[in-house]
């Protein structure tokens, strides 16, 4: 049985002047790239009331297990981002987790979306063992970070009943893109889907896997569409699998 897990957006859409001038292509080079630098050192080009309401929000319990969420003044910028998740807790008999992150259409990437209005940087698919959301016993925790502009992050955990899946992704303004799972580091350019099958012997297994240019109201369908594909059942079905 699949089912509806949930989604969360997370768009920070912060009001007032972009911190790099925008025009019909998005530039992105060394100069652009030192200027952001040297604008994080300056603290009269601080957003001084970004910086509060940074400091004010708690973390959840699981969250905080991963690597710190440091809490660094920035300039003033606009970026939408999101990210959402789902599951299927029937897969064979087996419980499928996925996590996906999403940046809104803007001046940065406008050029590479066409008629779309956002875009999946990245995904990744986690065969489980357990799977509790209730506040007390949370095993999942996933994060979208847009003060990093224009540059985009994601990170995000899940435990399974003897593995950590730690993941976290990025792809940068000038369209680097890449992420690391559990010290595993993944060249998106070559697929932004990933899949992660733990081992009953607590060793791990990939699968990488292109993704086209998507609008994140599509994901869900076309991982569903993915998981039906015969070396994808192969890949979370073989008999080393948790």
């Amino acid at each position: 049985m699949k089912i509806k897990f949930y989604l969360f957006f997370c768009f920070l859409l912060l009001t007032g002047e972009n911190l790099y001038s925008q025009s019909s292509r998005f530039k992105w080079e060394e100069k652009e790239k030192l200027e952001k630098i040297n604008n994080l050192q300056d603290s009269a080009k601080w957003d001084y009331e970004m910086l509060q309401k940074d400091m004010s929000q708690k973390r959840p319990r699981l969250e905080r297990e991963g690597m710190d969420f440091g809490i660094f003044p920035v300039p003033k910028y606009t970026q939408g981002l999101g990210t959402g998740a789902n599951i299927n807790l029937n897969y064979f008999g087996k419980k499928i987790f996925w996590n996906y992150f999403f940046s809104e259409k803007n001046g940065v990437n406008e050029q590479y979306l066409g008629d779309k209005n956002s875009e999946v940087f990245f995904a990744v698919v986690i065969l489980t063992d357990s799977l509790n959301t209730s506040p007390d016993k949370n095993n999942v925790s996933y994060n979208v970070v847009s003060r990093n502009y224009p540059d985009k992050l994601a990170s995000g955990v899940l435990k399974t009943k003897n593995n950590s899946i730690e993941y976290i992704s990025f792809l940068t303004g000038d369209r680097k893109q890449f992420a690391l799972i559990n010290l595993r580091l993944f060249d998106l350019d070559q697929g932004r889907l990933v899949l992660i099958a733990p081992q009953k012997d607590g060793s791990l297994r990939s699968m990488q896997l292109l993704l086209p240019i998507m609008e994140y109201e599509d994901i869900n369908e076309y991982i569903a569409l993915v998981l039906k594909e015969n070396k994808v059942k192969s890949f979370f079905l073989n008999n080393g699998n948790i």
